[in-house]
């Protein structure tokens, strides 16, 4: 491709692009069968540009490992003076990096200041986060490579944000001490004009964190990346915990399903208040062990197999390309139970537990204690292949009062056949033992690009063929490191319709030998259909005959 179509291909894909991209130069390491691709914008390219430019490059130069650099030394200056204007790359590669900075994307602040780049976020924690990850020395890394400048990066919490959040915690407190006064006044005045009365025991909180939640909750299968808050109703599968880096946090993560669809739940729970005063905030104090109790408490009562409703903000997870639940509001609920109404009850005779690889994942004890409580009589355990479950099975039967029936479903296998095809070659007639080299595993649509062939008679190798064939298309990257073959050592290779009939000849009608026979002669007999030929070919599968020989074998690989 010359270059003119190149930068007019990328100005066409990126149109932000239009005469304002060149080529700076491209570096090509023959050993690494790498190029090294250095671009110049005068237009600032997003993450998204990146990657299209990147991938046209691929399909433009398939053979080789590509490594792309676009910089922007013309907006230097003006990154400089405004670099709000200018941080969309900046922002991007910290959330590619970070995925848990999401929370704060649009709290971060891009600030010049004393020949320095000051990135602010929202608060101290967030700060200590970044900067023990280095951060400062990336970001610095990163303003050279795009726009040449040779800076340093500072981060430091945003002033203008603690005053606006203390703020917010002020009329916060304000509004509960009021509520409250208002609510124990009116507690006052029923008191006095009724009689007293015992009081009742209190019903158990059934919040869990945050506060009372009364949205009507939506279908997981429902929810998209552009729902914003919404409010989950469903059972707990899963629950993990994780520290957050520095102490400060846990990393509360949990899957809950409704049953039209699952989703992941996250919740940071933070061991003490994020608006403290900057001095307790610089220098905090040890984690107490109430500050812990408190955190730990909430992680306690999410426990697989409980009922939740959740409220949170849907997004996208960097981290694992998913959509998740960032969940703020909490509260357990009862989740309505399925019960067996009929009047004649049904006895299970196909049931499979966590013991069946990939085809279930509730426990006999589970299984068993459900059908007890529905009033089954009996129940079948018919797990495939294994008979694991059999011990907690019986100790769940006979806890429940319950007949077990214990069963399995066995298989039968049908062995391949060791000779196949057409031939009715004797036992010390010559034999080609064959291995292609292909430019996949497809054997409809893939083709040869190697041939090695020998002729054996008697136990002795009395002939051989190797030659290699140009099959027409280039090679991808994970067939040349697999085979060991580039597109440049089959420059001048005989194409098929000559290499095959080559091989045919060499074959004379002998018996095929390979080790898993079908794939190489299944390759073959579509390269004869390609030109034209239906020669019968005699197969002998050393894979088939080892296993038949030798079963003690652990293994039946060539080597």
């Amino acid at each position: 491709m010359k270059y003119n179509e190149l930068i007019q291909s990328i100005e066409q894909e990126v149109p932000e692009t239009r005469d304002k991209i060149a080529i700076e130069n491209v570096r090509y390491i023959r050993d690494q069968n790498k190029a090294y691709f250095s671009f110049l914008s005068d237009a600032l390219i997003s993450e998204k540009g990146f990657f299209t430019i990147k991938k046209l490059l691929q399909r433009c130069f398939p053979a080789l490992q590509l490594s792309l650099r676009i910089a922007s030394p013309s907006l230097a200056k003006a990154f400089l003076e405004t670099p709000e204007k200018y941080c969309l790359p900046l922002n991007q590669y910290l959330l590619r990096t970070y995925p848990s900075i999401r929370s704060w994307e649009f709290d971060l602040r891009w600030k010049s200041g004393n020949g320095k780049i000051i990135l602010e976020v929202p608060d101290a924690f967030s700060m200590r986060f970044l900067k023990m990850q280095g951060c400062e020395k990336q970001l610095s890394e990163a303003v050279k490579n795009i726009y040449r400048l040779e800076t340093e990066v500072q981060i430091q919490v945003s002033g203008d944000s603690e005053k606006r959040l203390q703020a917010i915690l002020e009329a916060r407190e304000n509004e509960n001490r009021l509520m409250a006064e208002s609510m124990e006044r009116a507690r006052a005045q029923a008191q006095a004009k009724q009689p007293v009365k015992q009081e009742k025991p209190k019903p158990k909180d059934s919040r869990i964190r945050g506060r009372s939640i009364a949205d009507p909750p939506v279908d997981i299968s429902e929810i998209q990346d552009e729902n914003g808050i919404v409010t989950i109703k469903g059972k707990v599968l899963a629950a993990e915990t994780k520290e957050i880096s520095g102490g400060e946090a846990v990393l509360l993560s949990f899957d809950v399903t409704d049953f039209t669809g699952t989703i992941k739940c996250k919740l940071f729970l933070y061991y003490r208040d994020r608006r403290l005063a900057r001095d307790e905030r610089e220098n905090p104090p040890p984690i107490s062990a109430d500050e812990k109790a408190k955190v730990d408490g909430v992680v306690e009562r999410i426990k697989p197999g409980m009922g939740i409703l959740a409220r949170g903000e849907v997004q996208m997870d960097r981290f694992s390309h998913e959509l998740v639940l960032m969940a703020k509001d909490l509260t357990e609920v009862e989740l309505p139970q399925r019960m067996d109404d009929a009047e004649e009850k049904r006895i299970e005779l196909h049931l499979h537990t966590q013991m069946s690889n990939m085809d279930a994942v509730s426990s006999a004890e589970a299984l068993i204690s459900r059908a007890a409580k529905w009033g089954h009589e009996a129940i079948a355990i018919t797990d495939h292949g294994v008979v694991q479950a059999f011990p907690e099975a019986f100790s769940a039967a006979k806890k429940a009062g319950i007949k077990l029936l214990p069963g399995m479903e066995g298989y039968l296998t049908d062995d391949e056949a060791i000779v196949a095809g057409q031939g009715d070659a004797v036992l010390d007639a010559p034999i080609i033992v064959l291995d292609f080299e292909t430019t996949g595993l497809n054997t409809r649509k893939d083709r040869v690009i190697e041939i090695g062939a020998v002729k054996i008679m008697n136990g002795h190798v009395v002939d051989s063929l190797n030659t290699f064939v140009d099959p027409g298309v280039p090679l991808s990257p994970r067939i040349t490191s697999i085979t060991h073959i580039t597109d440049q050592m089959l420059s001048g290779a005989p194409k098929a319709e000559e290499a095959i009939p080559k091989l045919m000849e060499f074959v004379d009608g002998a018996p095929i030998a390979a080790h898993n026979a079908n794939f190489d002669c299944s390759i073959l007999r579509e390269e004869l259909k390609r030109i034209g030929r239906n020669d019968p070919i005699l197969q002998l599968d050393t894979l088939m005959l080892s296993r038949k020989l030798y079963p003690e074998l652990r293994s039946h690989r060539l080597n």
